[in-house]
């Protein structure tokens, strides 16, 4: 029995079914989300990251965090 997290996915389900039919679903219900918005500017989807996008994609979310801080700086 294989059990490394690269064969596992969340409560043990392998993750071949994770990617074929647990992530489109949730892909689907996220994209909806983004239409609840009133956000002025577009809404960036974390693309291939999992729940936590900091430690997937590092660099996207400083990148966010920054592109924040300085649009709330310019409005000084």
């Amino acid at each position: 029995m294989l059990t490394s997290c690269v064969w596992q996915g969340p409560l043990s389900v392998p993750k071949a079914v994770v990617n074929r039919y647990m992530n489109p679903a949730w892909a689907s219900y996220n994209e909806g989300l983004t239409s609840l918005t009133r956000a002025k500017a577009a809404v960036k989807i974390a693309s291939k990251c999992g729940h936590f996008i900091q430690k997937d994609d590092p660099a996207f979310v400083a990148a966010e965090i920054n592109t924040i801080l300085n649009a709330l700086e310019d409005r000084k």
